[in-house]
């Protein structure tokens, strides 16, 4: 903002300067800001802070929030359900899966363990026993051996 005038008057008559006008140093920016964008879990909010005095205006970005979930439910303010990283280990081989809370995870790839040349495998069981997601988890299959009849 530039400089300004006083008022002062002069006479309607004449034109003599009454009281004569000053110079009045520019106004200092008086910034009030205001949400004009609330920040969720997964945006960004906008601050905008306007001068009272002039109209000038600039925004600032407000960081997103994240998720925030309820300890008991495990849902966050937006509706969004917690998830958690269910790791399936088959033979060595580790393949991982995101699962809202309180649902059951089922490993859908090959549960397949390649025979040697005294067994055969099959799956006997997860290690862990597999229950509803309530957090991250690793599933180890089990498998049970079975040995081959030898024939002379």
């Amino acid at each position: 903002m530039g400089t300004g005038l006083t008022q002062g008057s002069h006479c309607s008559e004449c034109g003599e300067v009454i009281i004569a006008q000053e110079v009045v140093p520019p106004l200092k920016h008086s910034y009030e800001g205001k949400i004009t964008i609330e920040a969720g879990c997964e945006s960004e909010g906008v601050k905008t802070f306007t001068c009272y005095a002039c109209g000038d205006y600039y925004t600032v970005e407000i960081s997103r929030t994240g998720h925030e979930y309820d300890e008991s439910t495990h849902i966050c303010k937006c509706g969004k359900i917690e998830q958690f990283t269910v790791t399936w280990v088959v033979d060595g081989i580790s393949t991982t899966e995101t699962y809202d809370y309180g649902t059951m995870p089922a490993f859908n790839g090959s549960i397949d363990k390649a025979a040697d040349e005294n067994f055969t495998y099959t799956l006997k069981c997860w290690n862990p026993e597999i229950a509803e997601v309530s957090g991250d988890v690793i599933y180890t299959a089990v498998f049970a051996k079975t040995g081959f009849t030898k024939v002379d």
